[in-house]
Order: structure tokens, then sequence, then C-alpha cells
């Protein structure tokens, strides 16, 4: 259902959108529920449904105006920089832990409406959003039943006064001026989007889109475990490489370490209980398909979010960046350790180059940008390996990472 918020000229209410009209639920359910956060609150979507399935539509959808989708919110929490594109856009660190602020309902307004610039600053700004409507209450929610507890989805604006977000770290105040933010125009409730759907946001200005970004850009959330061990008897079978597990039900990384060290890394999954993650049970009873205590005891383990960004530009001037300065990637099969080899020998002809004054200003950027003899090498490598894969293009691709 599209649930909505809304005001005639006989006050407001509630209801369903049907095709270009709205079915009237305050009166349809003859005032049971003084609103939609009301008929949320009580589990009665099943009840609106079925009432708005009765009859026609009781007014026009174009002569109803649009209130908040819910305009007497209790909390609305607002999470920011959760986007990785959104984070390079505002030159800002990507954090361990997402912004979170607060927004009053006073600062919001239906669809439609017009978003006011208040006359303290000429730096309005738009930013679009996914607004998640919590229908069931709860505290320490885990994981895995956060889902039952979401009512429906709907777009936002964020409207930002930028000048007045950034005079503190704490965003309150540009987010917080009356009638800056849109909220609607209307809800779509969960039981038509699956857990986990991948939703794609669209915001444009006058017909130009200027924002696009899909909820698999998020940063927070992927979380995975790493833990090592040290042997106590030879197991030659775990292997001598790195290898990564596709396990769609638990994917999980393998990685010989110096010694009798091993390392697995496990992806956290939705369902598992968070106050048990990393505890002796939790890695133990992960890491029984490959090993036991009877072999191995526990060194060290830590639960990681995994997110990764990279520099939009390896030169400012003579200044050059390399290794975490450039990128940031989680210890995962050993990226860390081939992301800074790979440095050292990309930096090393950029700064010959920059040294013998023979890269001019004007030449690409980009950190990706490699020098002719490693693209002669890449191409020759393709030319060498095109046979093997154009003859099984049908064979499953298998490969490891051998330690040298």
């Amino acid at each position: 259902m599209k649930l909505v918020s809304f005001s005639t000229h006989e006050g407001p209410s509630f209801g369903v959108v049907r095709d270009d009209s709205v079915v009237d639920l305050g009166k349809r359910l003859n005032g049971r529920y003084s609103d939609l956060k009301a008929l949320i609150a009580a589990d009665a979507l099943g009840e609106a449904a079925q009432a708005a399935q009765a009859g026609k539509g009781d007014y026009p959808l174009s002569e109803v105006t649009l209130l908040p989708v819910i305009p007497n919110p209790e909390q609305i929490f607002c999470v920011g920089l959760n986007y990785a594109e959104h984070v390079k856009e505002t030159n800002r660190e990507t954090t361990e832990q997402p912004v979170i602020f607060m927004r009053v309902p006073a600062s919001q307004v239906g669809h439609g409406q017009p978003m006011l610039r208040p006359p303290e600053s000429q730096q309005f700004d738009y930013e679009g959003e996914i607004a998640v409507i919590i229908g069931r209450g709860g505290r320490r929610i885990t994981e895995a039943d956060a889902w039952n507890h979401i009512a429906g989805y709907a777009c936002y604006n964020d409207g930002s006064v930028r000048d007045w977000q950034r005079h503190t770290t704490q965003w309150g105040p540009g987010k917080n001026f009356y009638r800056t933010g849109a909220f609607g125009p209307w809800m779509v409730t969960s039981d038509e989007i699956e857990p986990n759907t991948l939703m794609t946001l669209v915001t444009r200005l006058n017909g130009q889109e200027v924002q696009r970004a899909t909820t698999h850009m998020l940063i927070h959330g992927k979380r995975w475990g790493v833990v090592d061990v040290l042997l106590d008897t030879p197991r030659p079978d775990l292997g001598d490489f790195s290898i990564q597990y596709c396990d769609p039900a638990r994917p999980t990384t393998y990685t010989r370490g110096p010694g009798n060290r091993r390392r697995w890394e496990i992806m956290v999954m939705p369902g598992d209980d968070a106050t048990q993650l990393a505890s002796r049970e939790w890695l133990w009873n992960k890491l029984a398909r490959w090993i036991s205590p009877a072999d191995a005891r526990l060194e060290r383990s830590a639960i990681y979010t995994f997110h990764s960004v990279v520099a939009n530009g390896w030169r400012r001037g003579r200044l050059l960046l390399a290794g975490d300065a450039a990128h940031q990637t989680p210890p995962f099969m050993g990226q860390g350790m081939a992301a800074g080899i790979r440095d050292a020998s990309n930096l090393a002809w950029k700064l010959g180059a920059v040294i013998r004054g023979t890269w001019p200003d004007s030449r690409h950027r980009g950190a990706g940008c490699q020098p002719p003899w490693l693209v002669s090498q890449m191409g020759s490598a393709c030319k060498v390996m095109a046979p093997v894969f154009n003859a099984r293009h049908d064979a499953p691709l298998t490969f490891t990472l051998r330690r040298c």
C-alpha cells in the first residue's frame, strides 16, 4: 500500500493512494485511529488494506494537500555520511561508526510544499534520502529481527543549511530550520519491498539528475570477524596459500600466516547473536569446518566493519600520496600488503617523472594511471591468457594466491 497523511477543507486525515485518488481511512475506519502514526502503532495495516478495497477513492489526489508522511513523529533519527560516494563528494573521511543527528517535526513539510531557505543563510542545499518508518517498537533489537520492526519506506529531502551545519561538529543547527526538509509523498509498506532489496535513490533538481545512489553503496553494516589461531599439530591439508570460500551462507577467507599462525576472516550474517560475536564458542563453531581446539588454540580475534576508500587524486603540487594516505582497505586476503607493494612501484616512476619535469600538470592525475612498460606487459599477458579463457569460457574459474 501507499499510505499518506493529508488535509482537505474538512481537516487533516490519512489514507491510501489508489491510482489518482485517496481513500480516506480516517472516515472509513470510523475514527478508530487518530492519524497514520496511531494506525501503524496499533498494527492495523491489514484492517486499512481491507477498508481501502471498498468502493472508489474519496478525493482526487490532486485536490488534497499532502502532509509529512508522519506529521507527528516521536523521534527522527538521521544517519549521515553513509554512502561511499557522498563521503568522497564532501572530502570527509570514512568513519568506523556512522554520524547520527536528529531533526524536529517542525523542520518538515509535505510533498509539493515549499521548503524555506532561512534568511540567515545563502547555503541551502538538497539531499535526497530514504526514510525508514519504524512500526513496532523495541530495545536491543537483533540485526536479524530488525526487518520485522519496519512499517515502510518513503522519500525524504534532507534539506541542509550548510554553513550552519558546519559551525561545529554537531549538525543539528543546519538540519532543523523551520520547514527545510520534505517527507513524502507517501510511504510504501514493507510487505511490498523484501528485506535486502536493492533500492535506488535518485534526486533531480529542475528535472536534472544531481544525485544517484543504491543501498548497496552503504558503508556501514558489513561486519567481519577476523581470528588468528596457533597450530599445536601440523595441518598441511589447510594449504600454503590464501583462499576465499564464496559460500552465500557464510563467506570466509583463509590465509596462511608465518610459522604456525593461521587466519580466518568470517562474515557476520543476519541472525548472528551480537552478544556472542567473537566469543570462543562462536569462533570455534564457525571454524569447525576446518579446525578444532584439538588442533590449535585461539590467539586473538576482533570484529571489524568492512569499508574501503580511495583518494580522488595522487598529487597536488609537490605533495604525492601513497599508502594509507591514498587508499584504505581492511586486512582482506593480504590486500593491504599488495597495495603497499603496488604503491611503491607505482610511485617510483611517477616521482621520477615529476623530478625530471617530464610530467605536465595537464596530464591525468588519477591513481590508476600506469607507466607505458606496465601497460605493455599487461597487454602481453592478456594476449597469452586469451586463448585459455576463450577455450574454457564455460568452466568455473578457481584461483588461489600462493605465498612467495
